[in-house]
């Protein structure tokens, strides 16, 4: 699918099922292409806590085609967009109760001039995979992409909890971070190195010519640990954004030919899925006050890990934790802290 393609695909799915989907821009390109989003949602609410406080679902996210001739991931993202719809409709137990949970944000194309020019990098030559935040040499050398923008101004607003982004060139899951103080440091774990590890596999695991890789043992890899890269959009949703992001590579082949197109959605089709459910694998928490008002921007701990995270606009969390018992404790100025024991 061209871009033009593409639009009318994603337009038409969305005019089929209005009752489950909303599609939007959250900006556009240097060539003035729109970066397309598609919102997916069921028409239930599971999960809602106990509370007279506004709720939200938490939110995930699919990102394709952030290097334009890295194409299998956008063809793949686009059938299941139109797979998660169907199996909806249908009735299927599992998409119901992840639709019905939480809300799904798929974007097709992060770099559709990339695409339609058939190079990595976009219009102006960049490489949006070197354009974000990073955690140790801040802003990037080159000025912030249109793209690298929109997409940063989206993940603020929407406060996502997990998410992965769809590249090509070798088959691995590939967990943060990415980037390293040295380029020959050779393992460059985060705080919740346990979760990252647990969520690959299960993407890895499920998608059997991933997890019987001879390169990368059971099919994943810490970022630093295959190869030192800074600035990368994964890095930044961790330690900027509080969302936890994979890096999935899904192809040997950065541009397939369409007869393989089936092969590889087959591979993938059932691992998007089990990735997706590992948003349950969280300790749901409100922060309010005596009276019950919602505190917003509370630091949400867990004793042992160096990880922050924050209440958001409504006083809920999502901490995404590996199985196990924990201590979560939540405090702001002003407050006096709280702890919990919590079991996953």
């Amino acid at each position: 699918h061209d871009y033009v393609q593409m639009t009318a695909k994603l337009k038409a799915l969305n005019a089929a099922n209005p009752h489950l989907s909303v599609l939007f821009s959250v900006g556009q390109s240097v060539q003035q292409r729109e970066l397309w989003v598609m919102k997916l949602f069921g028409t239930k609410v599971i999960g809602r806590p106990n509370t007279n406080l506004r709720y939200e679902k938490p939110k995930f996210k699919y990102i394709a085609n952030m290097h334009g001739n890295e194409t299998v991931g956008r063809e793949v993202i686009l059938y299941f967009i139109e797979y998660l719809l169907n199996l909806y409709n249908a009735g299927d137990v599992r998409v119901t109760s992840i639709l019905d949970y939480m809300d799904v944000y798929i974007m097709p194309s992060m770099n559709p001039d990339g695409y339609e020019l058939k190079q990595r990098r976009n219009a102006n030559g960049v490489d949006l995979n070197r354009n974000f935040p990073d955690f140790y040499f801040g802003k990037p050398d080159d000025p912030f992409q249109p793209e690298t923008i929109a997409v940063l101004n989206w993940i603020s607003k929407e406060s996502f909890i997990l998410s992965a982004n769809l590249h090509g060139g070798v088959v691995v899951a590939n967990y943060p971070f990415d980037t390293a103080l040295s380029k020959d440091c050779n393992y460059s774990a985060t705080p919740d190195d346990t979760f990252f590890k647990q969520v690959a596999s299960v993407y890895a695991d499920t998608n059997t010519v991933m997890h019987l890789s001879k390169r990368f043992p059971g099919g994943i890899t810490n970022g630093a640990q295959w190869w030192v890269v800074r600035h990368s959009m994964a890095d930044y949703n961790y330690f900027g954004a509080n969302c936890y992001e994979l890096t999935l590579e899904l192809t040997e082949e950065y541009i397939a030919p369409e007869d393989h197109l089936d092969g590889y959605w087959d591979q993938n089709k059932d691992a998007l899925i089990a990735y997706m459910d590992q948003l349950k694998y969280s300790a749901v928490g409100i922060v309010s006050d005596d009276i019950g008002n919602a505190v917003i921007g509370a630091n949400v701990t867990v004793i042992n890990n160096a990880k922050i995270i924050n209440s958001n606009s409504n006083g809920f969390f999502w901490r995404l934790l590996p199985p196990g018992t924990f201590t979560i404790q939540v405090s702001k100025d002003g407050y006096q802290p709280q702890n919990q024991t919590v079991t996953i």
